[in-house]
């Protein structure tokens, strides 16, 4: 509304409607003050200025004017200063570029070089400033300083400033990966809990934070509570493609601990994973996020309904994939977990056989730690969870001799 009133402004201006036209430029200049346009704030105040100057000339409001220009200007340079820090570094990190490819010393000095602009005491500014901390710690898996950062950024909100839940929500939102990598599930599940609270049922980020609480529920092994808040919210989760790709892995995830016996669903759950893969066309391009979770759970329902000449048929592929998109830092535990898939199809699916094989790289994998970063992390189920599901579904027998889709037991 604020910038719909400004163009009317400009149209009264360019009219000739000075007098209505310095009327409207008051008004909203209190409303550029409070939100903190900068832009606006600088383009009125110099009209006015030029006003007070020119045309009805008054030295107190002409220099009242001028003060407030200067003033907006000033905050208008150090905005694009840091909003250009921030659009630099939110461009390393989002892109997908991968970590080892990034100078982790362009993450230091962007964020050392902005964090002085905290003394402005500027909302807006603050916001862009503690986002760079937080990518930098993520970037540095540092997981006690990015709840730190977001701790103090939500600290830093005045107390009626007009967008306050929206600023809360960003900062609770981004606490939730760090906190499921610390291990710290009743606190991560009590914090999405507050940040839900902040939006209204149905909306975007509504639906992401639910998210996050469902996966939270799986990393907590409460397997069942993330069954109920899925299926309680339902009636909701429509309307965004991306998040509705997220829906179809989580359905697929419980879907698969229902097969388990792990969770008891209210009516007879259906699922059909061709249509599944069919309606996954986003991030089955996202080769090092998410698209591990389609492959993962792809060969767990396969191997809950026995489809073993399945898995066999496309291990090697398995593996070439692992070694172009998951040797890195960030996504280490997918790519030792990738390795005991594979391990188990050469140990032919016979369970004795597949520990013996496995043992090192499991080891490997209970040492690694949780990586995560984005909101939503790459390994939204435990490894190490989904393992043990997999051991309980083999038995000690060896199941190798491919016939077409169909497998004879040796």
């Amino acid at each position: 509304m604020t910038y719909k009133n400004f163009a009317a402004y400009n149209i009264l201006m360019a009219n000739g409607c000075r007098s209505t036209a310095i009327s409207t430029a008051k008004s909203i200049l209190d409303t550029a003050q409070k939100f903190e346009f900068y832009d606006i704030g600088y383009s009125i105040t110099s009209d006015l200025e030029h006003h007070y100057s020119a045309v009805e000339p008054c030295i107190t409001k002409a220099e009242k004017y001028d003060n407030l220009a200067c003033s907006f200007l000033d905050k208008l340079q150090k905005q694009r200063i840091v909003k250009s820090a921030y659009n630099k570094i939110a461009l390393m990190y989002y892109s997908g570029i991968k970590t080892e490819e990034l100078d982790s010393k362009q993450y230091i000095d962007i964020s050392e070089r902005i964090h002085k602009y905290t003394n402005l005491q500027s909302a807006r500014l603050n916001r862009y400033i503690y986002n760079i901390l937080v990518i930098r710690y993520y970037v540095e898996f540092d997981y006690e300083r990015v709840i730190q950062s977001c701790d103090e950024a939500i600290q830093t909100i005045p107390k009626h400033y007009p967008r306050k839940a929206d600023f809360q929500f960003a900062f609770l939102e981004k606490k939730i990966p760090a906190l499921l990598a610390l291990g710290r599930h009743e606190e991560a599940k009590e914090i999405a809990r507050q940040a839900g609270q902040l939006v209204s049922p149905g909306q975007f980020n509504w639906q992401l934070i639910l998210i996050q609480r469902i996966e939270v529920c799986f990393h907590a092994g409460h397997l069942q509570e993330a069954y109920d808040l899925y299926k309680a919210h339902t009636q909701y989760l429509s309307n965004f493609q991306a998040l509705n790709e997220y829906w179809n892995i989580l359905r697929a995830y419980l879907f698969f601990f229902i097969r388990a016996g792990k969770i008891k669903p209210y009516v007879e759950e259906r699922f059909r994973l061709g249509k599944f893969l069919n309606e996954l066309p986003m991030y089955s391009r996202d080769k090092a996020g998410v698209n591990i979770n389609i492959l993962l759970v792809q060969i767990l329902i396969e191997m809950s309904r026995g489809q073993y000449g399945r898995i066999i048929d496309r291990v090697e592929a398995l593996g070439a994939y692992a070694r172009k998109y998951l040797k890195r830092p960030e996504t280490i535990r997918a790519y030792l977990f990738i390795k005991m898939i594979i391990q188990m199809n050469s140990a032919k699916f016979h369970r004795t056989a597949t520990e013996r094989k496995t043992q090192r790289l499991h080891e490997q994998l209970s040492n690694a730690p949780l990586s995560v970063g984005k909101s939503i992390t790459v390994e939204m189920v435990p490894y190490e969870v989904l393992w043990q599901e997999i051991l309980c579904m083999l038995d000690n027998k060896f199941r190798g001799v491919k016939v077409g889709r169909r497998l004879e037991r040796k």
